[in-house]
This record gives C-alpha cells, structure tokens and sequence, in this order.
C-alpha cells in the first residue's frame, strides 16, 4: 500500500487554523484546513503566529538538516513580514530576499515547493488591530505589491503558485472572520479546496 505524501507546511496566517469569534476571541477551528487533509497527506506544520520570513529562514536548514524526507512544500510567509514594512522595521526589499533565500533552501532539497499569495484582509480592521498610524490605503497597496512580487518570484524560480486570493477576494465576509484577518470555517473549507484542487 503506497504511503499518502509527506508535506510540510510553513506560514503565518492560512495554516494555524485560527479563527476569531466575537464573543470568545481567537478559537482553534476544529475542522481546519490542515485537520481535514490529514487523511490524504502526513502533515507536519511548521506555521506559527508572526512567522516572518527571517525567522522561516533561520529555521529551514535546522529542521531539514534533521529531517529532509518530504514530498512537497506549501509556503505562506509575508504576512507578518507585511507588519513589519508597514511599521518600518523592515523593507519590502528584505522580505523578498529572504523568500528567496527560502524558496532556494527548499529547491536544493529537491521539494516541490507551492508559494502561496498572501490572503485577503480588512485593512481597517488590520490597522486597528496592529495599532499602526498608517492609512488603509497603505496596508491596500502593500499587500498587493508583496502578491505581485510572491507570483514574480514563483515564475521566475519556477515553482507551483497557490492563489487563493482571487476566490476569497470575491466575498471577503463570507470567509474571513470578524477580525478581518483570520479565515472562519467556510474560509478554511475553500483553502482545503484548494489544495485537493493541486494534487499534491
């Protein structure tokens, strides 16, 4: 009997399998995304709350110097990083140098690697949440810019795009929770979808 792929995940936002609920907070969603492939795919989930694209780094080699035996790789990385422009503490430069250098990790290690864009948010919302003295129009073009540069990227090192943008764009409060940040339940569905969808 073959045995279901090895797949490690790394991201800040899709993959934690957070939600937010108005009367209890941030909750664990039972049926996430990554609970219900569980049956397809042996899963590892290396996705933490603020996992920036420096800290993804620093953890890369670590984790597959122990262990390299994966059959593909889901990366989505930027939204923390997406904070820290905004706040200035890093540049947009800096974070596709570290993408890069990730994406270049993952690819000598001959793991078919699928970048993710960076998913939809409510930029008030966001703002609020971050306490950042910016403009909602900042956080808009941001984000669209560091999804332009994750599909350049893609294309030009070749590996698989994961855009789910598009179809959770198309009606944000049917999948996004209350924080505007953070997928519900219909939102973790469509992202299981998705990676049916791809075959991994």
């Amino acid at each position: 009997m073959k045995e279901n792929k090895r797949i490690m995940i790394w991201g800040s936002n899709l993959f934690l399998g957070l939600s937010f609920d108005d009367k209890l907070g941030y909750v664990y969603l039972a049926s996430s995304s990554i609970m219900q492939l569980r049956d397809r795919y042996q899963i590892e989930n290396f996705s933490m709350n603020n996992l920036s694209t420096s800290k993804a780094l620093a953890y890369i080699y670590k984790a597959l110097d122990y262990d390299d035996n994966f059959d593909a790789a889901i990366v989505e990385l930027g939204f923390a990083d997406l904070k820290l422009i905004l706040d200035k503490k890093i540049t947009l430069s800096d974070f596709e140098k570290n993408l890069r250098s990730f994406m270049t990790a993952l690819k000598n290690y001959r793991i078919e690697t699928y970048l993710s864009t960076l998913s939809p948010i409510d930029a008030a919302k966001f703002i609020q949440k971050e306490g950042l003295n910016i403009l909602e129009r900042d956080v808009t073009v941001m984000h669209k810019r560091m999804n332009r540069l994750i599909k350049d990227l893609a294309e030009e090192l070749e590996v698989n795009l994961f855009d789910d943008n598009k179809t959770l764009s198309k009606d944000k409060k049917a999948y996004v929770s209350s924080d505007g940040i953070s997928l519900n339940q219909a939102g973790q569905n469509v992202l299981k979808n998705m990676i049916i969808r791809k075959n991994l």
